[in-house]
């Protein structure tokens, strides 16, 4: 499987809770400085094109940011694959809708299928070339490349009705460095992987992964159930839980150095709008996610199914779709609705350190994790979920 077909993508709690140090000041000036001048920032939106809402008015509006993983080897990435591969600003590999809600006690993260075909606005180019048209269907993680961040954020918008206040891009090189700054992340699989594309290789059970095995094990799609991208959320759902209760349970946010390092290292490998590219917005953006519990942080994939042209791809199913993001933007929580009755998750609800002989034997149905009403699927960040590994060899 071609390496630029996969990507990484940690989270936005990893980058949020990480921006949380943006600054409880005991850097002093120098750091913030020098955390100011990593920030990468690009415009919100397309040239001529104006907001579709108005941006909060307070601390207590909700927000709602589109954090994306890019599958660019440019620069420090380049190690990953050839030039050829991707270059520039790279496809959209991983997309992720992330609401945080005015009250800031809960947090949304909807996963949206790299291989999801939808309507296409229309851009500049980011190349600078002549401007793309809009096309009826267009396969959505090439509107990165094709348009920069504020074309992706602008697709993303017209097919969910969210109006994205800020979005986040981050490469492969971040998830390196911040599960090696935060020391690792405790994952589970339900039998050994030894993936030679990936060069991802677990034993069954519990295993704490970082820097290149984290990589990954966020980017395989062979190593996972039926090796479909849709395979490969589940498993980013349950290593993300895994990092937001990391980070919540070692107390990460009152470690002045260790969050400093997270703030440097999420600072240097993302791109911004230039909105949140500033120390006061990210401190801001920072104090609505110190005090959300992590069962209060829920991940779900949006209502999918395939393509009616191309079974190797995927599109929303419109009316469940518009049923969640409705909800999103009402500002409820979609967590009520989470229960044991309807669509099975795709991993197994275990507690720490289960060993490789609870785990169920092979070919044995995976026990439910977490469910919510067909057709989602999802968990909160609070449950740890044994991933369902094809053995991939």
């Amino acid at each position: 499987m071609s390496v630029k077909r996969r990507l990484s993508i940690w989270s936005k709690l990893g980058i949020v809770s990480s921006l949380l140090l943006l600054l409880v000041c005991g850097a002093g000036a120098t750091a913030y400085l020098k955390l100011q001048n990593n920030i990468a920032a690009v415009d919100l939106f397309q040239p001529g094109e104006q907001p579709s809402s108005e941006p909060p008015v307070d601390d207590n509006s909700p927000i709602d940011i589109l954090v994306v993983g890019t599958d660019t080897r440019d620069g420090a990435d380049s190690r990953y694959g050839s030039a050829d591969d991707s270059n520039g600003e790279g496809n959209a590999d991983v997309m992720m809708a992330v609401h945080i809600s005015g009250d800031r006690q809960r947090m949304s993260v909807v996963s949206i299928p790299r291989d999801t075909m939808a309507p296409f606005p229309g851009c500049v180019d980011a190349a600078g070339g002549p401007p793309w048209p809009a096309m009826e269907t267009q396969i959505l993680n090439v509107a990165l490349k094709m348009g920069g961040p504020s074309c992706l954020r602008k697709t993303v918008g017209d097919l969910t009705g969210v109006s994205f206040e800020h979005f986040m891009i981050a490469d492969f090189h971040a998830v390196v460095d911040l599960t090696n700054t935060v020391g690792g992340v405790q994952v589970c699989v339900n039998k050994a992987i030894d993936d030679a594309d990936s060069r991802l290789h677990l034993p069954a059970g519990n295993s704490t992964i970082q820097g290149e095995d984290a990589l990954a094990f966020l980017r395989t799609r062979s190593a996972f159930g039926d090796a479909s991208d849709l395979s490969r959320i589940a498993a980013q759902q349950g290593f993300l839980s895994s990092l937001v209760r990391k980070i919540k349970s070692e107390k990460t946010l009152t470690d002045v150095p260790k969050l400093y390092s997270i703030a440097d290292t999420v600072t240097k490998n993302v791109t911004i709008d230039k909105g949140l590219a500033n120390i006061p917005a990210l401190l801001q953006l920072a104090s609505r996610l110190k005090n959300i519990n992590p069962a209060n942080v829920t991940f779900v994939t949006v209502p999918h199914e395939p393509y009616v042209y191309d079974p190797n791809r995927v599109q929303i199913q419109q009316e469940p779709a518009k049923k969640l993001f409705s909800t999103i933007i009402a500002d409820q929580d979609i967590s009520t609705s989470v229960n044991d009755k309807g669509a099975a998750a795709p991993g197994q609800d275990i507690s720490p350190g289960v060993a490789p002989s609870e785990l169920p034997s092979e070919g044995a149905p995976m026990p439910t994790a977490v469910s919510v009403p067909d057709p989602l699927t999802g968990q909160n960040a609070d449950q740890q979920t044994c991933q369902s590994a094809s053995g991939f060899k």
